[in-house]
């Protein structure tokens, strides 16, 4: 539910475009291949395999848009697997942080207070 709301808010803010600003925070020479991010046998987009650096899931590895839904999803979800990746991969910490931004533009009430009260559960 959570990655398909964050759908809604990222049309709402960037259209279906590309959004080149969050690939620069991909690994040098990394591009998106929607083709192996969906094929069979690497099991549902929730789960947490982190199939290389700055990526939690092999579907987030599709395109920019289902990158930033995955990671939304997570954070939201509160995955303790998800939350100690973070802290150990500085890409997907530079992704946290950049959609932490935008989400607080976006609703000034997803500030660090949220936050802190989302992982508390």
């Amino acid at each position: 539910m959570h990655h398909e709301f964050f759908h809604i808010i990222d049309f709402a803010s960037f259209g279906y475009e590309r959004d080149a600003e969050w690939e620069t925070l991909n690994a040098p020479g990394m591009t998106y291949d929607p083709v192996a991010a969906t094929a069979a046998g690497h099991g549902p987009s929730s789960d947490i395999t982190h199939p290389a650096g700055g990526f939690l899931t092999r579907y987030s590895m599709a395109n920019s848009r289902e990158d930033k839904a995955e990671l939304f999803s997570n954070l939201m979800f509160n995955d303790l697997q998800a939350r100690e990746l973070i802290k150990r991969d500085k890409l997907l910490a530079a992704k946290v942080a950049l959609l932490k931004a935008r989400l607080l533009k976006f609703c000034p009430e997803l500030d660090d207070g949220f936050w802190a009260r989302a992982i508390q559960f």
